[in-house]
């Protein structure tokens, strides 16, 4: 176990005395950067997560420069399955980590797409991470945060009412037995 502790010390100063890292200017190495990880298309995101370039995983200091502008300069496109809002948890943790987070305030670079296949129970997680402020909330939610959470749930379950009367997939119970 010494040796590859040493071997993984060893080569993460050799990256670090690299002329790549040393000589060139950053501007330089951010134009590398952005040849090599702005996607022309936007970039798919799923429950199950997104493809990053291979670059990312080469070192941490290649991971932290290019990083930030693979999430800083694509877009992305967001599947929300079934209200699943996992995919959209997902970006923000990554724009966090990469400090790209504001691209969410200014409302850029993110393409949401839900499926229509209704999920009460997808729909109720995603409204308490909104609640929660883990999520940014659309205009109409944005009042639901100033109530205690019991009472907004009861309003939504109000509201259920109507979904299932509308269209019988929002009936959590009803799928469940079929």
């Amino acid at each position: 176990m010494a040796t590859k502790a040493c071997v993984a010390g060893e080569s993460s100063l050799a990256v670090v005395k690299s002329p790549f890292f040393t000589t060139l200017l950053g501007e330089l190495r951010n134009y590398i950067w952005r040849l090599a990880v702005i996607a022309d298309l936007p970039v798919p995101v799923s429950n199950t997560g997104l493809t990053e370039p291979g670059l990312l995983a080469t070192c941490h200091i290649i991971r932290k420069e290019a990083g930030c502008i693979y999430y800083a300069e694509n877009d992305f496109d967001l599947l929300c399955d079934c209200y699943d809002s996992t995919a959209f948890m997902l970006i923000i943790s990554k724009w966090e980590h990469f400090n790209a987070v504001g691209r969410l305030y200014e409302g850029t670079g993110l393409n949401i797409s839900v499926s229509h296949i209704p999920s009460w129970t997808n729909l109720m997680i995603w409204l308490k991470r909104v609640y929660a402020w883990l999520l940014p909330a659309p205009i109409m939610a944005e009042g639901m945060c100033t109530m205690p959470w019991a009472q907004v749930e009861v309003q939504l379950n109000w509201q259920r009412l109507t979904l299932v009367d509308l269209d019988k997939g929002w009936d959590d119970e009803v799928v469940r037995k079929a």
